[in-house]
């Protein structure tokens, strides 16, 4: 008797996938608007490439974060002797990128998303906007280093010479 409830189980779970795998999704469409928009963008920032490239400058970019600008980063484990001093200083520094770089700016992005309905279109609107109006200290880069914000991913990076 058990033998027949578990195959007439399995049968009628092998019937009801085979039904559901029938049916087939659509992919959501983008309208013209959005493709032209995507593409000015694509181009835009292709051109930005290209010049710099002509100008014989190197960049890496890399997304600000916690430990990108270098200040904390002795290079010692707590191991070391020195460690007792390094390590609170280190986390000094980290805490004070992370108030700024993972809670004040993702939270005034958010706002201003909420409030506009859209990013930041521009690196100039960024600044002003986010950083200048709701006065957000960015921590100070080494020299050769610029903060720039980033509009397809709506994140700010830091713009480092090779």
């Amino acid at each position: 008797m058990r033998k027949t409830s578990v195959f007439g189980a399995f049968v009628c779970v092998s019937v009801l996938f085979v039904a559901g795998c029938d049916q087939s999704v659509e992919p959501p469409t983008v309208s013209e608007e959005v493709k032209a928009q995507i593409e000015e963008e694509e181009a835009k920032a292709a051109e930005e490439e290209a010049a710099r490239n002509a100008a014989g400058e190197e960049y890496m970019m890399k997304v600000a974060g916690v430990g990108a600008t270098g200040k904390g980063d002795y290079g010692v484990t707590s191991e070391e002797a020195m460690s007792i001093i390094t390590v609170p200083i280190s986390t000094y520094f980290q805490a004070q990128e992370r108030a700024v770089f993972d809670m004040q700016i993702p939270h005034t992005m958010n706002l201003f998303q909420a409030t506009e309905g859209r990013y930041p279109n521009s690196e100039e609107e960024f600044f002003q906007r986010i950083i200048k109006e709701n006065q957000i200290q960015l921590p100070k880069l080494p020299e050769g280093d610029s903060y720039v914000y980033d509009v397809p991913s709506h994140t700010l990076m830091i713009k480092t010479k090779r």
